[in-house]
């Protein structure tokens, strides 16, 4: 099975298209179409490395492998007039909404709100609300409801409002990378005001681009110069839906808002295909540029490496077998005589540093035996030196303790009864071997449990040995060296020692 990967499909739907060549020249190329509309092998040209190949079959396959999302981005773009004829048209499209929207809207979707008119400030849409996504159907319908039109529009118009504001909404969602399926619903009464250089073909083509469908809602202006372009060249083409209010009956038009959410996921899971086809070409392995033309889509390319098989690769390239076979041996020669070189080169070699070793093998010894001497005596000094830096800073640390002048203990007290014991030292141990200096044979105190140790800003410190229980000072766990002071209580469980200064 190969798996091909299409220059304009779904990236999270990349995997489900694959050719099966097991019965090669018999093959079948399975892929995913967006659209929902079924395909005939009259609408489909299927091309071998740009020459055409009639396939001989195309079936829908049957999936139940990807669920239906429950959620879904939708820009809600509403036209709104400055004229007076606008009022009517709000009216319409906030009503309808307000019937459509009604039970429709999950929580986790994420709804926009957008207005257009003329060209001014250098855009078309305006955001209501601002570019913040609702899931609430309540705020949803007060940003629709909010919408006004100014009684005064300074008329700076170049094109075709509904074109170029339909190109900036795909624009705003051509940024988000999020894979939940992203639809435009457009309101508006398919009517262009002027020519632009937008056109339906540019926003049809960039919808199929971007895999967003847009669904249009149409009041009837009932204009003699009325046509259905954004129905054919734009809902239609990019796989959504359209739906022109003879009468602007808002609740009827709400009816069929509720009808395009629900469509909307369930169209996104798009439809897949099974296209059958006896290939023109050979068992070579070369890569052969596939493409699958549907009508009114997008073309689909594929670069697909063939089925390789020695014997059709040699009927197909004959000329070639007969140079490969050639440079082959000629290969082979020179493998031969380079090896041979080689060898004879290495022989050589190994005799002169055989001679050199015997001569150097007493010498090497002597030197090895040097090398392990000056390292012994590298590590006993460094040794050395470790145990004199460490008394001398003991010794250091002794006199510090002296010329303070104090006298430092412990109290230690366990089921009433308490014990005073001094430290003599400048590190105190607790715990239950007997080289404590406080041992306390009981089995919550660890071997070697705490100590207490003087520093050189001259105080002592309290440090925890990775006991099993714990060490609280003052009533708090102990994770780190703790500074002392007099009257600081330690405890391990039922013990409790404090830690004790008084002048000399």
């Amino acid at each position: 099975m190969v798996y091909a990967k299409s220059q304009n499909i779904s990236k999270d739907l990349e995997d489900q298209y694959e050719l099966d060549f097991s019965n090669f020249p018999k093959s079948t190329l399975q892929f995913w179409t967006r659209s929902t509309k079924p395909f005939t092998l009259n609408q489909i040209g299927f091309f071998e490395n740009g020459k055409k190949n009639l396939p001989i079959s195309i079936n829908k396959v049957e999936s139940s492998t990807r669920p239906i999302p429950r959620n879904k981005y939708v820009m809600i773009l509403i036209q709104s007039h400055f004229l007076p004829k606008g009022i009517a048209q709000r009216s319409f499209f906030k009503n309808a909404l307000a019937e459509g929207l009604n039970g429709k809207v999950n929580r986790g979707d994420k709804y926009i709100v957008a207005t257009f008119d003329w060209y001014r400030d250098g855009k078309y849409i305006s955001y209501v609300g601002g570019k913040e996504y609702s899931d609430d159907v309540d705020e949803i319908l007060g940003r629709v409801n909010s919408i006004t039109s100014p009684s005064f529009l300074k008329n700076t118009q170049k094109g075709s409002d509904i074109y170029a504001a339909l190109d900036e909404s795909l624009e705003f969602f051509s940024t988000i990378k999020d894979t939940l399926p992203k639809n435009i619903l457009l309101f508006s009464d398919d009517f262009p005001n002027i020519v632009s250089s937008i056109l339906p073909p540019d926003v049809a083509q960039r919808s199929l681009q971007l895999d967003i469908p847009i669904y249009g809602i149409s009041f009837n202006v009932g204009s003699s110069r009325y046509n259905l372009v954004t129905q054919n060249d734009i809902c239609t083409k990019t796989n959504g839906d359209y739906f022109l209010s003879e009468n602007n009956d808002p609740s009827y038009a709400g009816q069929v808002v509720s009808t395009f959410l629900d469509k909307m996921n369930v169209n996104s899971l798009g439809i897949s295909y099974l296209l059958k086809y006896t290939s023109a070409l050979e068992r070579t392995g070369d890569k052969v540029a596939l493409s699958l033309e549907m009508k009114d889509l997008p073309v689909r390319k594929y670069d697909v490496n063939y089925p390789f098989n020695l014997i059709d690769w040699i009927k197909a390239k004959p000329l070639m077998f007969v140079v490969a076979l050639l440079v082959l041996a000629l290969l082979i020669f020179l493998i031969v005589i380079f090896f041979k070189r080689i060898k004879k080169s290495r022989e050589l070699k190994r005799a002169k540093e055989n001679e050199i070793d015997s001569k150097q093998a007493l010498s090497q010894s002597e030197i090895q035996a040097l090398r392990m001497q000056q390292q012994e005596m590298a590590v006993k000094h460094e040794s050395e030196k470790a145990v004199l830096k460490k008394k001398l800073e003991e010794e250091e640390l002794a006199r510090k303790l002296q010329l303070q002048g104090i006298k430092n203990q412990v109290i230690y007290t366990f089921e009433g009864r308490s014990t005073v014991i001094p430290m003599n030292g400048i590190e105190f141990t607790v715990g239950r071997n007997p080289e404590n200096d406080l041992k306390l044979d009981l089995p919550f105190i660890s071997k070697y449990h705490l100590n207490l140790k003087f520093n050189i800003d001259g105080s002592f410190y309290l440090n925890d040995l990775n006991s099993t229980n714990g060490t609280l000072l003052n009533n708090v766990k102990v994770n780190r060296p703790s500074k002392l002071n007099n009257g600081d209580m330690i405890s391990i469980g039922k013990v409790d020692i404090r830690f004790s200064q008084t002048k000399i």
